[in-house]
């Protein structure tokens, strides 16, 4: 047998209907060819419905003929269908099965419709918008716990979860590059993200471009713990990138109208906060990260770079022992505080993690930059919520200190 989870709930149903010869009411009226994810399993229930409507039965010989007719029948398909009724007989009436399967079908359509919220409103569209959109395609005709629901009723539930944010995940804050954010699902809470690369490939660039995405485009609160950059340096680098001029004469003085609109922008908008010279141990900048979330309830963090933490070793600690238990510590603080961590790195010639192998264990997510015939590029190394592999080419302009994806 070859059948999911899910298509064991149809199959189950289907198998009912086989043995019992007949459909409730109920049933017929509730279950709809949409809420079937196996093809199959769609294709005899169709048919049974038609039969019985036509005859007031469902004859099995008539429905295994017919599906033969129309080339549905396999072997694999048989033991699918004959484990199904066995397993029918013994499981609960039909009513219930067809109520189980319903509301695994409205979990997961709620869950697809809040994912795709998430990313229009990412993309810009306002939340009201957003919500009757995905409401009128989503849940036109779906059922909840077996009650028709108007779509007034599925646009409450809807903007309920997006007022409260229950799946917070969903809202969480996005490194702003679109294919990046549709494999990774964005900075999500109580994970850990490693950003490694050559020295000078535009780590830092990268990290700075993604907090000004989510803390100054979509105001999402974020810390910027430096141990490399002073502030003032970083300010600039975010301030070209933010205005698309050239940092060089931004820092000559020069002041464009874009300069003065992106200053506007960060004085009035601005959501994010830069530490660049108390924290130099571990313990330091686990408490720095406590009290910003503390204090600017901060969603997400971004440590450049961890080779420049001074180390502590535990007796007997190896250096990649270290390494891996600062990561375990910071991961568990995202945890607990329910926010997202960046983590810059170094890599070296081999292209694994310079500073430890062991660090890419307790990570969630691992990207890493490379560069192909003078091309620069980012791949997926490790990914929780999704595919690893994904190479994304970018386009680096170190004049405005600017780093995003080309078309994919």
């Amino acid at each position: 047998m070859n059948l999911t989870e899910e298509q064991q709930k149809e199959a189950l149903i289907v198998g009912s209907v086989l043995i019992s010869g007949e459909i409730r009411p109920d049933v017929r009226f509730l279950l709809k060819p949409h809420h079937f994810t196996h093809e199959k399993l769609k294709q005899t229930y169709l048919l049974a419905v038609e039969l019985y409507e036509e005859n007031g039965k469902v004859d099995y010989s008539l429905i295994m003929e017919k599906l033969r007719e129309m080339k549905i029948i396999d072997l694999d398909f048989l033991v699918d269908l004959h484990w199904a009724e066995e397993e029918a007989v013994t499981r609960v009436r039909q009513s219930s099965m067809a109520r189980a399967l319903l509301r695994e079908y409205e979990r997961k359509s709620l869950k697809d419709a809040c994912y795709d919220v998430g990313s229009r409103i990412t993309e810009g569209i306002p939340i009201e918008l957003a919500r009757n959109q995905i409401t009128e395609s989503v849940f036109k005709s779906t059922i909840t716990k077996g009650k028709e629901i108007s779509n007034t009723e599925h646009s409450e539930i809807l903007y309920s979860l997006i007022k409260k944010k229950e799946r917070k995940d969903v809202f969480c804050p996005q490194y702003g590059w679109p294919h990046l954010d549709r494999v990774s699902k964005g900075m999500v809470p109580g994970e850990i993200t490693l950003l490694s690369g050559p020295s000078g490939s535009g780590k830092t660039t990268t990290a700075l471009n993604w907090m000004t995405n989510a803390s100054v485009c979509k105001k999402h609160g974020g810390l910027f713990v430096s141990l490399e950059m002073d502030e003032n340096i970083l300010g600039l680098r975010i301030l070209a990138s933010l205005s698309g001029e050239n940092i060089n004469m931004i820092e000559s003085g020069k002041i464009t109208q874009n300069v003065d609109q992106a200053l506007k922008i960060l004085n009035s908008e601005a959501n994010y906060t830069i530490i660049d010279n108390t924290p130099k141990n571990m313990t330091e900048i686990v408490a720095a990260i406590e009290l910003s979330f503390k204090n600017k309830a901060i969603e997400f963090f971004v440590l450049d770079y961890i080779g420049e933490v001074l180390p502590d070793r535990h007796k007997d600690e190896r250096s990649d022992q270290m390494y891996r238990r600062w990561i375990k510590t910071l991961r568990d603080l995202c945890v607990r505080l329910k926010i997202h961590g960046v983590i810059i790195c170094q890599n070296n010639k081999e292209g694994d993690l310079a500073e430890s192998k062991a660090m890419a264990h307790v990570s969630d997510r691992w990207f890493h930059f490379f560069v192909e015939e003078k091309q620069p590029k980012l791949i997926v190394r490790k990914n929780r919520n999704g595919p690893v592999g994904s190479e994304i080419t970018l386009f680096f302009d170190k004049k405005t200190q600017t780093i995003r994806e080309t078309d994919q």
